[in-house]
């Protein structure tokens, strides 16, 4: 066996070298068990992970919903929203808790999915480069959770990846029943999840197309062309049936995707035009009416805004897509997260490097392996690349399925501003390429030898404790520690007011946000018991407009009745308080 032929089962020397040590026979047990040493990993990295409690403003509507069913005792069918409803019951009834402990499950969901996705090409990997490429994940910026906002996108994509296993470790009948039960239950949490599911059948639809015209050539004579050409026609002209004359359920489901497009279109829209003119103030957020209505004319659906505005529609769509792909990259690759934007730039630029060189040596590897299939099926040129995916069929295939579940993050790199967790159908691709570009490493230098020693010291890079120092919630703990002195059913107000509602009042209050109309005659009257002001805030029309009032009332709260918590860190708010009589 040459050195860039298939390896049986990802095995390298120093595989069988460790798996059969007596000296460290508990090392050679691990070893033989690498899925347990993803989970360790995960352990030793969220060790102190309830020092990451920050930022589940999205995780607002899902744990508003949890709350009901407790009161209902009902489930949703939401899997996401009903482990929500479990951890209040049965754990804690804090919600910072419970969202806490979700994304410590989420992270290790998706670990545990991202390496069987990864197994499924061992016979062409090493299991320390998988591994490897694992334990970056593990500590990637989409997964550690500090910075999410809310585990939902990752969550979801934990479930599809975990289908995505089955279908290309089994490729058959049964491995497709639980690719598309893991979909759709991914999809009743996020609708862009119907796109893989709709995606692989397209090709199963290829699949079958394939097999089906041939047979019909050999058995009764019918030229391939005419048949696939009929295959082809009768389902596109039944799709423009059903487009063009739907039903109602379907009429239903396409306004509410249209009205999603136009919500995300306006919001990504005003953020591509601050970008662009730093100089406007306002909250893209939020305040993004009068921009559309300016721009596009003040659309009621997505295809009209592209209908009124054409031209600014294709350069917003041009620039942000080239914007989105150079930066996605850095946004799935990312590791050692610390939060407040901050990351182990050495051991990314690490990240980069690997890449690069193993990059190179894995298209040498690649181009070796294909001149000597081209030497003994005596064939030259682009036929060496097809005898190589012929020397295993299904390696073609599994590949293909990495490359349609990634399009699915297509629309929200052109349609989006960037966020990382918009692309993270992009992960079992990316990471696969990782883990080769490391095994290509190891087995062009003839480094094989060394692949435990490489297993260890990325386990410490990547995976030693991450949230040692405290981060807590001040903004909720903030409001936790004053509702004593609140009078019962208050009123908050905030750039957006109902996490601070739920997180820190059990949504035991009533909220305002700017997008609902914050007055200074209203502050001035009374109608608001706690007031949350922050940068976001401060970068509002709402507070460009009345700015005199806003910066009185941060100077001398006790002028308008209100009292500033000083006794405990806010973080990066300020909060005031108007005390109960």
């Amino acid at each position: 066996m040459t050195q860039d032929q298939p390896v049986k089962s990802g095995q390298t020397e120093a595989s069988k070298t460790c798996e059969g040590s007596t000296k460290f026979p508990l090392l050679a047990w691990l070893w033989r068990h690498p899925l347990l040493i993803v989970l360790l990993a995960n352990c030793l990295f969220f060790a102190g992970s309830w020092n990451s409690q920050d930022g589940f403003g999205e995780d607002t509507a899902p744990v508003l919903t949890a709350m009901q069913n407790i009161r209902e005792h009902r489930l949703s069918g939401n899997l996401y929203i009903d482990t929500l409803t479990f951890f209040l019951t049965a754990i804690s009834p804090d919600p910072v808790n419970a969202c806490t402990l979700m994304r410590m499950l989420t992270s290790v969901l998706s670990s545990v999915g991202v390496y069987l996705v990864l197994s499924c090409f061992s016979k062409y990997l090493g299991r320390g480069a998988i591994l490897f490429a694992t334990f970056a994940w593990t500590a990637s910026c989409l997964n550690a959770p500090v910075i999410q906002s809310t585990s939902l996108s990752a969550f979801t994509f934990g479930i599809t990846v975990i289908g995505v296993y089955f279908l290309l470790r089994l490729w058959s009948v049964t491995g497709a029943i639980v690719f598309y039960l893991c979909c759709l239950t991914a999809a009743s949490m996020r609708p862009e999840y119907t796109a893989p599911a709709v995606l692989v059948t397209g090709l199963f639809f290829v699949i079958g197309l394939l097999k089906a015209t041939t047979f019909l050539e050999h058995a009764f004579g019918i030229p391939r062309w005419r048949s696939r050409l009929v295959c082809v026609l009768v389902p596109a002209i039944v799709v423009m049936i059903m487009l063009i004359r739907p039903s109602h359920k379907m009429r239903d489901k396409m306004q509410y995707a249209d009205s999603y497009m136009l919500f995300g279109f306006s919001q990504c829209y005003a953020a591509f035009y601050q970008r662009e003119h730093p100089e406007k103030i306002f909250s893209p957020m939020t305040e993004y009416a009068w921009l559309m209505k300016r721009d596009f004319g003040d659309p009621k659906r997505f295809v009209d805004a592209l209908r009124n505005n054409p031209r600014g529609a294709a350069r917003y769509f041009f620039c942000n897509s080239l914007e989105n792909v150079k930066n996605i990259p850095r946004g799935l690759l990312i590791v050692r997260d610390y939060g407040l934007g901050r990351f182990d730039k050495p051991l990314y630029n690490l990240m980069v490097k690997v890449l690069l060189a193993g990059g190179l040596l894995g298209l040498w590897r690649f181009y070796r392996r294909c001149s000597e299939l081209g030497v003994e099926k005596k064939v030259r040129g682009w036929r060496t690349v097809d005898a190589f995916f012929r020397e295993d069929p299904l390696l073609g295939w599994r590949l293909l399925v990495l490359v349609l579940l990634a399009c699915a993050s297509s629309v929200s790199i052109f349609l989006l501003v960037g966020s990382p967790r918009y692309w993270i159908t992009m992960v079992p691709g990316l990471y696969l390429a990782l883990a080769f570009t490391m095994d290509s490493l190891l087995r062009m230098l003839k480094l094989t030898r060394f692949e435990p020693l490489v297993v260890a010291l990325s386990l410490i890079a990547f995976c030693s404790p991450n949230f040692i120092l405290p981060q807590p919630n001040y903004e909720y703990r903030a409001v936790q520690h004053i509702a004593p002195l609140l009078k019962k059913h208050p009123v908050i107000g905030a750039w957006w007011a109902r996490p601070d509602c739920v997180f820190g009042l059990n949504d035991d209050a009533k909220d305002i946000s700017i997008n609902n109309g914050i007055k200074t005659e209203d502050i001035a009257a009374g109608k608001f018991d706690v007031l949350m002001i922050d940068d976001n805030f401060r970068h509002t029309d709402t507070w460009v407009q009345q700015h005199v009032f806003f910066e009185d009332l941060e100077n001398d709260p006790a002028k308008y009745g209100f009292k500033k918590v000083d006794d405990m860190p806010t973080g990066r708010f300020d909060v005031l308080y108007r005390p109960k009589p």
